[in-house]
């Protein structure tokens, strides 16, 4: 590996926004542990963006296998087959196969300023903050070599936001306009809504714990969502924001950051928040 592509490495993962997506083909990403390999040939890889292009590694010797020049916005997401990257373009979410010989595919699922990817129960969940729109659909579908068959689910309102799907169909879609973030929706399978949080400004991070118990972080606490029900957790300063949630689908614990000061950035946090999903408390 080239000095370019070590500080590449090193200014990626320094960065307040990492852009990092482990694949194992032949990983799921983010921080995410990579899949087995989906082939021998070639084995898990790492795919990372830097100014002016992205490159893809081999995970296990940092090995250069791709190096893929691109101007503009660049951020990774997994796109949760264990093969794809999802590029966030200035058009939309543009895939990257990081199999074989890695290349960035003409693919690409319309999104005016697309903004979070999640990956939850199968489904892959893309939003659009350019319109708000939500669009899902099953991740392994997208290995059969084109764009799969999709849903999209419209908001009043474009805004930055963030979906998830549970498994039984319900989607959790985050409610807003382009001058605020106000709380959290639910909807059923048919798209029909059945309970709505407006106590969680600016909701930020998604993330789903044991039995699917759905977490959401706010400026002042934390919104959960569990048995058709929103639940509000206030942190316990005036101004108590968390803005990730970090998860296991094995534990009743979430992990969120937390920042008491409104004027610290994102790079000067310390302090960490635990919530207890189960008894809706702060662990």
């Amino acid at each position: 590996m080239n000095h370019r592509h070590r500080r590449a490495l090193v200014g990626t993962a320094l960065a307040a926004s990492a852009a990092l997506a482990l694949t194992a083909c032949s990983g799921p990403g983010g921080a995410a542990p990579a899949l087995p390999a989906a082939s021998a040939d070639t084995g898990p890889r790492v795919a990372l963006s830097y100014d002016g292009g992205l490159v893809v590694l081999d995970a296990a010797t940092l090995e250069t296998e791709g190096d893929i020049a691109h101007s503009g916005f660049v951020r990774l997401n997994s796109a949760g087959d264990g093969r794809h990257v999802l590029v966030s373009t200035d058009t939309g979410f543009q895939v990257l196969d990081t199999g074989g010989e890695p290349e960035l595919t003409d693919l690409v699922f319309d999104a005016p300023t697309p903004g979070h990817v999640v990956r939850h129960g199968g489904k892959t969940i893309l939003f659009s903050d350019g319109t708000g729109d939500t669009t899902i659909y099953t991740s392994d579908d997208l290995l059969a070599g084109g764009l799969p068959e999709t849903e999209t689910v419209p908001a009043p309102a474009a805004h930055h936001g963030v979906s998830i799907e549970l498994e039984d169909g319900t989607l959790l879609t985050t409610i807003g306009d382009s001058e605020s973030r106000t709380g959290v929706r639910a909807l059923d399978a048919s798209r029909t809504e059945t309970a709505r949080s407006e106590d969680c400004p600016s909701v930020h991070g998604e993330g789903a714990a044991a039995d699917e118990i759905a977490v959401f972080g706010c400026s002042n606490g934390v919104l959960v969502y569990d048995d058709g029900a929103f639940t509000k957790i206030t942190a316990p300063d005036p101004y108590g924001r968390t803005g990730n949630q970090y998860v296991s689908e094995t534990s009743p614990i979430t992990v969120g950051d937390y920042n008491d000061d409104p004027d610290k950035e994102g790079v000067e946090l310390s302090k960490v928040v635990l919530t207890d999903t189960v008894a809706k408390t702060r662990a």
